[in-house]
């Protein structure tokens, strides 16, 4: 598609969504405003109407060992394409992740999930010490405007898998639970508290555009084959971004970016082997309740976690499941929750 030519419907259909999408920006970034930049097409375009609005401080982009070298390189083009002023690199090995375990569940005060939302944590928290008040995020852009509804149908399922272990592990065990839906459960429960509830905790406001009623309203009434255009997701706001941010990101295939299950390296696994082990122990389990756990079965999953193979096709829902009862018993350990 490199090079296409936009039908008339395609250009119309673009500005407006433009047009939405700049008011959204204008409105939540205020007097201004900091925005979190990463590899990405959703953050890129905030950036540029940021940066033509005159409304951006600075840039910031997580620089951790656990994402593709070619997502911070991306970043950086987009950065230097569109302009951006004053642009801030976050760093974080992910190594360190467990130890920010704990500060980053009680910020969230709900269980979380992988080292994803730690990093989120972190990544905040450095906008607030560098004086930030508020930020813009690209959140929201895959779910309203069909990114990659294959890998969301496939992120849902594991999440499902995930809740049945999760029950199983129950006393008494557990019956299968529900399926979880796309929006309300998944992104509404799982991916947009880490970031807003680390911000609330923090002191920050987090504007979220995508979700803003301007976008949000107009792309709920648009038919649903109007977001794909062969195997890219997003197609209107690919459409806007055209000339805006660098061509070969406007027509990047989507991307997920989360932390290893269980850590990617050798001194990564070994911090969060630890990290479990000492918060699902016996006796801190015996402390939840609704639902209560079989402990003898936690303990024996946790145990056969740390010596899980990284390659393990079944790693990465354990170390979910595990990372969601460790972050339990934090919660009960603060007065946060049962």
């Amino acid at each position: 598609m490199r090079g296409e030519t936009l039908a008339s419907a395609d250009v119309v259909v673009a500005a407006d969504l433009m047009v939405r999408l700049s008011a959204a920006v204008r409105v939540l970034a205020g007097d201004g405003a900091a925005c979190v930049l990463s590899g990405g097409l959703d953050s890129a375009m905030l950036v540029a109407i940021l940066v033509r609005s005159k409304q951006l401080t600075t840039a910031y982009t997580l620089a951790a060992d656990f994402d593709d070298d070619a997502e911070l390189t991306r970043a950086f083009a987009s950065a230097a394409h569109l302009g951006v002023a004053r642009h801030r690199l976050v760093t974080l090995r992910e190594q360190d992740l467990p130890a920010r375990f704990v500060d980053a569940v009680r910020a969230n005060r709900a269980p979380v999930l992988n080292g994803k939302a730690v990093a989120t944590f972190v990544l905040l928290e450095a906008l607030r010490a560098a004086g930030e008040r508020r930020f813009l995020s690209g959140l929201g852009a895959d779910e309203l405007l069909d990114g990659d509804p294959h890998g969301q149908a496939r992120w849902r399922a594991a999440l499902d898998r995930d809740r049945a272990l999760a029950a199983s592990l129950e006393s008494p065990p557990g019956p299968p639970p529900p399926p979880l839906r796309a929006f309300e459960d998944v992104f509404a429960g799982v991916t947009l508290p880490p970031t807003l509830n680390a911000a609330a905790a923090l002191g920050l406001e987090a504007g979220l555009p995508y979700l803003h009623p301007q976008v949000a309203e107009w792309a709920a009434a648009q038919p649903r084959a109007l977001f794909q255009r062969g195997e890219l997701g997003k197609w209107p706001l690919r459409a806007a971004a055209r000339g805006l941010v660098p061509e070969p990101l406007r027509l990047l295939p989507k991307t997920p970016r989360l932390a290893p299950a269980g850590g990617g390296s050798a001194a990564s696994r070994a911090a969060w082997s630890d990290l479990l082990a000492s918060l699902l122990t016996p006796a801190r389990l015996g402390r939840l309740r609704a639902p209560a756990l079989a402990r003898a079965d936690v303990v024996a999953l946790r145990d056969e976690h740390a010596a899980m193979d990284e390659r393990d096709p079944r790693r990465a829902s354990v170390d979910r499941v595990l990372m969601s009862l460790a972050s339990r018993v934090v919660l009960a350990e603060h007065g946060l929750a049962a």
